[in-house]
C-alpha cells in the first residue's frame, strides 16, 4: 500500500472541464440552460472549480519513490509517458536537482496555461454557443482528450499533459469557428421558412441562432419578422380576397398594412405594384366611362375634364386622346349648330347684318360648312336689295330723275325675283312699286312769274320769261332759279305732287 496522503489522491480531484452536475430547481426555466446570459451561479461554480483544479495542480506535493513504485504494477498511458521521459539522477535526500525542479515547474505552468485556454473555450461553448445542440460529439471528444491530459498531469508528465490540453483546446477552437457557420445556417434556414410562410420553423431557427449568438442582428431581425408572420399571412389572405373581388383599393390598403408590419415580406413589392396598377386601371376606366357618357349627353365641359383627368393618370392614353378629339368635334359641331340656328333666326327676322355675322363666324371655324357658304351670298343679296329699296322709300323725290327712276325699276325687278321674301322685303317691294308708279306719271304744274325774270328749272332747262306757264313734271324734287338785271337771284326748291298749287318764281330784291 502507498504511503501518499489520501487528501491529495488525483482520482478524487474534480477537474474544471469535466461535467458538472447542477442542482435541479423545480422553479427554474429550462430554456436558459444554454443561454449566454444564464444564471451567474453557474459561471461562478465553473470558475471556482477551475481555480480549485489549478490550485491543486500548483500545490500538489511531488510523489515519493515508494509511492511511485507502489503504483508501477498497473502502468497507465500517463505513467508510461512519465517513465519514458526518465527521472534523472537523484540527490542523496531523494529530491530532484534544482535545475530539474525548475524545468519541471516550468513544464507544470505551461500545462496549466494550456488547461486554462481549454477551460475558457469550454465555458464559451457550453454557456454561450449551446454546443450540445449541434456539436456534442466533437465536444465530448475534446473533453476526453483533456481528461487524458489530466491523467498525465497528475502523473507529472507535464509536456504530454500540455500537448493533450492544447489538442483539446484546438478542437474546441474549431468548434467555436464552426459556431459562426452554424449561426449563418440557422439564419438562412429561418429566412427560407419566412419566404415559405412557415412561422413555426422560422421561430425555431432564429431562436436557436440567438441562443448561439445573442448579438446577431440578422437573427434578431428574423425573429421579429417571424413573430409577426401569422398576422402577415392573415393580411395577405385578406388582400387576395379583395383582389379576387376587384376591390383593388381595399387590397392595396391591406398590402400597405403588411408593409408596415414586415416590409421584407416575400412577394410584397410585386403584390403592391399589381394592386397599384389595378387601382390606376379602375380609375382610368371610370373616368373614360364618365367622359363618354357626358359626351353622349352633350355635356362637353364635363367630358373634356374627364378625358384630361385620364391623361394625367396615363399620359398618351389613346382612348382619352380620341375622346378629346370627339369633344372638339362635338364642340365645333355644337358651335356651328348654334351659329346656324342664330343665322336662320336672323334671316327669319330679315336682320341681314346679324345673319352675315353668324355666317362669317361659321366660315372661320369651317370654310367648307355648307349652310354658311350658301347662306352668306344670299344674305348679302337680300341686304343689298333691302338697302336700295329702303333708300328709294326714304328719298322718293329722287325718282324724278330719269336715271334714278330707271334704276329703281331695275332694283324692284331684282327684288321681285328673289325666291325668299320676308314680310319686310315684301312691304318694301310694295312701297317701291307704288312710288315708281307715282313718279312715273307726269303732273301738270303751274309756274308763275313777273315776265321780267329769267327762269331756269332743273331737269328741264331754261323756261325764259313768263307770267303763267304750265309744265308737265314727274313727281319729285325740283329746283327753280330766277335771275333779273339789277336784282338778286332767287332759288326755290319744291316737290312735285299731284294736285299741288302754283309755284311763283320772281326776283324782287334790287341790288
Amino acid at each position: 500500500m502507498s504511503d501518499r496522503p489520501t487528501s491529495i489522491q488525483p482520482a478524487e480531484v474534480p477537474l474544471s472541464h469535466r461535467p458538472i452536475k447542477e442542482p435541479t430547481d423545480p422553479g427554474s426555466n429550462p430554456s436558459t440552460a444554454h443561454n449566454g446570459g444564464g444564471p451567474r451561479w453557474q459561471r461562478g461554480a465553473l470558475l471556482a472549480l477551475l481555480v480549485a483544479a489549478v490550485a491543486f495542480l500548483f500545490f500538489k506535493p511531488a510523489p515519493s519513490d515508494s509511492t511511485k513504485s507502489a503504483s508501477s504494477g498497473t502502468a497507465t498511458p500517463a505513467a508510461q509517458a512519465k517513465a519514458s521521459a526518465g527521472t534523472g539522477p537523484k540527490r542523496a535526500d531523494d529530491q530532484p536537482p534544482p535545475f530539474a525542479a525548475a524545468q519541471a515547474e516550468l513544464a507544470r505552468k505551461a500545462a496549466q496555461q494550456a488547461l486554462a485556454a481549454f477551460v475558457e473555450r469550454q465555458i464559451e461553448l457550453k454557456e454561450t454557443l449551446d454546443v450540445d445542440a449541434w456539436g456534442k460529439d466533437a465536444f465530448d471528444e475534446a473533453v476526453a482528450r483533456a481528461t487524458e491530459g489530466d491523467e498525465l498531469f497528475v502523473d507529472e508528465a507535464f509536456a504530454a499533459a500540455q500537448a493533450a490540453y492544447e489538442d483539446a483546446a484546438e478542437q474546441l477552437a474549431q468548434l467555436v469557428e464552426r459556431s459562426a457557420d452554424r449561426v449563418a445556417y440557422l439564419v438562412g434556414r429561418g429566412n427560407e421558412a419566412l419566404a415559405n410562410k412557415r412561422a413555426d420553423d422560422a421561430l425555431q431557427s432564429f431562436t436557436q441562432a440567438l441562443a448561439m449568438a445573442s448579438d446577431s442582428n440578422d437573427a434578431k431581425a428574423g425573429l421579429a419578422r417571424a413573430n409577426v408572420l401569422p398576422e402577415v399571412i392573415a393580411l395577405e389572405r385578406k388582400a387576395l380576397n379583395f383582389s379576387l373581388a376587384d376591390q383593388w383599393e381595399q387590397a392595396l390598403d391591406t398590402y400597405e398594412a403588411v408593409k408596415a408590419l414586415d416590409p421584407e415580406t416575400s412577394g410584397l413589392a410585386e403584390a403592391i405594384a399589381q394592386a397599384e396598377t389595378a387601382v390606376l386601371d379602375q380609375q382610368i376606366r371610370a373616368e373614360l366611362s364618365a367622359g363618354f357618357d357626358a359626351l353622349e349627353k352633350r355635356r362637353l365641359s364635363a367630358a373634356r375634364s374627364a378625358f384630361n383627368t385620364v391623361l394625367k393618370l396615363d399620359p398618351g392614353n389613346d382612348v382619352a386622346l380620341g375622346g378629346l378629339r370627339d369633344v372638339d368635334a362635338a364642340s365645333t359641331i355644337g358651335r356651328l349648330a348654334t351659329l346656324e340656328r342664330r343665322a336662320a333666326d336672323a334671316v327669319q327676322r330679315e336682320a341681314w347684318d346679324e345673319a352675315l355675322e353668324h355666317y362669317a363666324a361659321a366660315l372661320r371655324i369651317d370654310p367648307n360648312i355648307a349652310f354658311a357658304k350658301a347662306g352668306k351670298p344670299a344674305a348679302e343679296t337680300q341686304q343689298r336689295i333691302a338697302s336700295i329699296l329702303q333708300r328709294i322709300i326714304d328719298n322718293p323725290q329722287k325718282l324724278s330723275s330719269d336715271d334714278l327712276l330707271a334704276d329703281g325699276r331695275r332694283q324692284l325687278q331684282r327684288a321681285q325675283q328673289l325666291t325668299a321674301q320676308g314680310p319686310k322685303l315684301s312691304a318694301q317691294v310694295q312701297q317701291v312699286e307704288q312710288l315708281l308708279k307715282l313718279y312715273a306719271n307726269p303732273v301738270s304744274v303751274t309756274l308763275t312769274s313777273d315776265n321780267r325774270t329769267d327762269v331756269l328749272l332743273s331737269k328741264l332747262g331754261k323756261l325764259g320769261r313768263f307770267r303763267d306757264l304750265e309744265v308737265s313734271l314727274r313727281p319729285g324734287e325740283y329746283t327753280a332759279l330766277g335771275s333779273r338785271d339789277g336784282c338778286r337771284d332767287v332759288r326755290q326748291t319744291f316737290v312735285v305732287r299731284p294736285d299741288m298749287g302754283p309755284i311763283d318764281i320772281r326776283c324782287q330784291d334790287e341790288l
